[in-house]
């Protein structure tokens, strides 16, 4: 058996579910030679040198793609499908059971377990509800979050998400990213963003994202601030987002700083994330399903225990139900039973969330291996934090009082669920922390799953329409859902028309000041799609 394949196969026998393409292997199975031709690319000066690399890339691709092709003609895998570009994926050919593949006196052996079989699959047959990445739903979690100070440097940052990638599904956040800056402008900022790049390039390759965490208040080098987020609205990183942790007092004081920073991100037309430490004190990550969030009150019993910690698990498994298809938008929520068709479909939901839960716990070392070495903590601390996602799409939030009924019924039954079904394991002397968070769902969660947006966008030209008596009430609404979302929601605005860093800064100190929203996202790239004004912001 060539090592190659034999290297193949042990992905396999680590988890025989996954599906993996072509690059998936190149970067796992060819790493030392993967992160050479990575060193060479993001060196390339010139597009003749890139193209010389990525032929050396490509050539790593035809040798994995040849001994891919043989354990196909085996049997052993079988192609699944292609992604972008005609990457083919691969998957284990085998029948469920225990298998010795012998070659040239090689062995291995995979166990290959029967699929789990969850209550709500009568609903995604429906188009109802829909995994997050289902081909990974048990065997990775939603999100990590990785502390900086405690991960001790940037390049050692760099090594920890590799790890992290290989065992997440959506995205790694990083809390405290401020201790990464250099303590004056000109000292070490080009070594942060030679850092970021190659981040930014290592999540595109593994399709995740980076969320950075970034405490205005401990920055106290605001020139240092400034120009790191000014470059970083130009970097082009793509797949790395900003989180801005402010509080209206902060947002004052640093009222210069951010007004250049804002400045500088409408321009590059990029998207900036503010997470208000006031309403909420606990870690907020964003990612490609949702907002991942910690609650205030857990935060406040584990800070201590977590706190030691390079990096714990936030999210393991979500859900996401499409509210526009399991109601009419022709009658109310409460009419004909719905709501009690709702109670059935959310603990079928429920149910197939705490089995995922059950098979994460017992094959913790096997499925987050990767994460656990990131922290030689105990898996108790790993998961102290940790939480499954049921997310809504589509709840119209804009017939607020039915939505306010929906959340509120929906959250009190998914609490109740999780806390009958601790109490049974503790009975049984098998201690299992459960807990479901209840928060919106992302169109990115999944596009093609998903009902057509019934909602309008929110539109802000200037600060007037936050402060009219349509644009309050509207905050008012969304303060209100945010409320009941216990595992956070973001409101998204689009900036329109001329804008002014110091017209959007004072925007966000009324935002921060005056309402409870745990977190909003100013999106300075335009709009697309519907293009009509909120009936609220118009």
């Amino acid at each position: 058996m060539h090592r190659i394949e034999r290297e193949i196969l042990k992905l396999f026998k680590r988890d025989p579910n996954i599906e993996v393409s072509t690059g998936d292997v190149v970067r796992e199975v060819l790493e030392p030679e993967y992160a050479l031709i990575k060193r060479d690319l993001h060196r390339a000066a010139t597009p003749k040198e890139r193209r010389v690399v990525q032929r050396k890339k490509a050539g790593l691709h035809r040798k994995v793609l040849y001994h891919l092709s043989k354990l196909v003609e085996d049997g052993i895998l079988q192609v699944a499908g292609s992604r972008e570009k005609g990457e083919k994926v691969f998957r284990l050919g085998l029948e469920e059971g225990d298998y010795i593949i012998e070659k040239s006196k090689r062995r291995i052996i995979i166990s290959k377990p029967a699929n789990t079989s969850v209550p709500m699959e009568g609903l995604e047959h429906e188009g109802v509800v829909a995994k997050f990445e289902p081909e990974t739903w048990v065997t990775r979690l939603n999100a990590f979050l990785l502390q900086a100070q405690k991960v001790g440097s940037i390049d050692r940052l760099v090594l920890a998400l590799r790890d992290a990638f290989a065992a997440v599904n959506d995205v790694v956040g990083v809390g405290g990213f401020e201790s990464f800056l250099p303590a004056k402008r000109d000292d070490g900022l080009g070594k942060v963003f030679s850092a970021l790049e190659e981040m930014n390039l290592d999540a595109g390759d593994y399709h995740k994202r980076v969320c950075l965490l970034i405490d205005v208040e401990r920055c106290n080098q605001e020139r240092v601030l400034a120009s790191f987020l000014e470059r970083f609205a130009n970097a082009s990183l793509g797949n790395i987002s900003l989180v801005l942790q402010l509080s209206a007092g902060v947002c004052a004081r640093k009222k210069s700083v951010l007004a250049k920073a804002v400045s500088a991100f409408c321009t590059s037309k990029v998207k900036l994330n503010v997470h208000n430490k006031d309403v909420l004190p606990a870690p907020l990550v964003i990612g490609r399903g949702g907002v991942y969030a910690v609650s205030k009150e857990e935060w406040e019993s584990a800070r201590e225990e977590v706190e030691g910690l390079r990096g714990f698990a936030l999210a393991q498994s979500s859900v996401a139900i499409d509210a526009g298809k399991l109601f009419s938008k022709r009658e109310p929520l409460r009419a004909k039973g719905s709501l009690e068709g709702f109670d059935d479909r959310l603990l079928k939901v429920g149910k197939s969330l705490f089995r995922a839960n059950v098979l994460q716990r017992q094959h913790a070392q096997e499925y987050f291996g990767a994460l656990h070495r990131i922290d030689q903590g105990t898996f108790s601390s790993f998961f102290r934090l940790s939480r499954c996602y049921v997310r809504l799409w589509n709840y119209d939030w804009e017939r607020a009082e039915e939505a306010v009924a929906l959340l509120e019924r929906g959250r009190e039954l998914l609490s109740s669920f999780c806390h009958a079904e601790e109490t049974v394991f503790k009975a049984c002397g098998m201690p299992v922390r459960f807990r479901i968070a209840l928060s919106s769902a992302f169109g990115k969660f999944d596009q093609e799953a998903f009902s057509v947006r019934t909602y309008q966008k929110s539109v802000v030209r200037s600060i007037r329409d936050l402060q009219s008596e349509e644009g309050v009430a509207y905050l008012r609404v969304r303060e209100r859902l945010a409320g009941l979302f216990s595992g956070g929601d973001r409101v998204r605005f689009f900036r329109h028309g001329s804008v002014s860093g110091r017209e959007v800064v004072k925007e966000w100190g009324f935002l921060l000041s005056e309402f409870d929203l745990p977190c909003f996202t100013y999106d300075f790239r335009g709009l697309s799609g519907n293009l009509r004004l909120t009936s609220y912001l118009s």
